[in-house]
């Protein structure tokens, strides 16, 4: 099975809101973790923190669940999801504000909280698309490019083909060949990456 038959077997937003819609927990685990990252990203880029940010995940799969039955579009379920996170990121900073001024007894108007500015949400939708294409490849492919784009310490070839039980001569290939099924997975996902760069390389 290719990339693109992994990611084509992979449930869509509208079908995993109708199986939630007919009861089925395992379609609502499946759309909880698809989104959480992207809400909690969300509430921390809206200043909250990590507490906060966990409690804003919570409300906004809370307000989803009570209003999956009334979802006219689903495919944008996305953009539903991005709306309320970002309310309710307001809501909590507006709320944090509030304690705040009452402990230091400071009589003073309301801070109003900045809104997410419409490029960190575009980015935020990026590094989500981004993650649902990276698990739309093997898991030997995220192992590779795991060693050679996100460890802090890049190890050398030597010791990537002695922890994937590859030759070295066969890293460069197989790397190709992995971002080639990350760059499918992605234009599936409608992200198009520019000409001549591969996923993962500096433009």
């Amino acid at each position: 099975m290719d990339v693109l038959e992994v990611f084509l077997a992979v449930p869509s937003d509208p079908e995993l809101v109708a199986r939630c819609v007919d009861g089925e927990d395992d379609a609502w685990s499946q759309l909880v973790e698809r989104y959480s990252d992207f809400v909690y990203g969300i509430a921390r880029r809206s200043g909250l923190d990590g507490n906060a940010a966990g409690d804003v995940v919570q409300d906004v799969f809370f307000a989803l669940c009570k209003g999956l039955r009334r979802l006219r579009q689903r495919d944008r379920l996305m953009g539903w999801i991005a709306q309320t996170a970002r309310r309710e990121s307001w809501r909590a900073v507006r709320r944090r504000t509030q304690v705040r001024k009452r402990e230091e007894a400071v009589a003073a108007a309301e801070q109003t909280p900045a809104k997410l500015p419409a490029t960190v949400l575009g980015e935020l939708e990026d590094i989500q698309t981004v993650r649902e294409a990276y698990g739309a490849i093997g898991e030997r492919c995220r192992r590779l490019l795991d060693l050679l784009f996100v460890a802090e310490d890049r190890p050398p070839y030597a010791d990537i083909g002695e922890q994937l039980g590859m030759a070295v001569g066969s890293i460069g290939p197989t790397r190709k060949r992995c971002l080639a099924e990350l760059r499918t997975a992605l234009e599936a996902l409608g992200f198009q990456t520019p000409e001549g760069i591969e996923p993962g390389e500096p433009a």
